[in-house]
């Protein structure tokens, strides 16, 4: 893979991330929508979806930083 196919992939983890962090319930929905009627989704899942999409959010984040760092080296002919 190249750096924008990194890139590219980073920010569409970011998306879901940042998704999974605002809309937890919606999350929940999508996943049990065939598996449950009525039911609600416990304060653990909500807190899981949310931690996990906060580190959907942080890693591509410093993927993408590290790239860019290595591209500038890079250019500049000290990495």
């Amino acid at each position: 893979m190249d750096y924008l196919e990194i890139c590219l992939v980073s920010v569409a983890v970011i998306a879901v991330g940042i998704f999974m962090v605002r809309k937890p319930e919606l999350c929940w929905k999508l996943k049990h929508a065939l598996d449950t009627e009525g039911g609600e989704p416990s304060r653990h899942y909500l807190a899981a979806v949310t931690v996990l999409g906060t580190a959907m959010i942080i890693i591509p984040a410093v993927v993408i930083l590290v790239s860019v760092i290595s591209l500038v080296l890079e250019a500049a002919g000290l990495g």
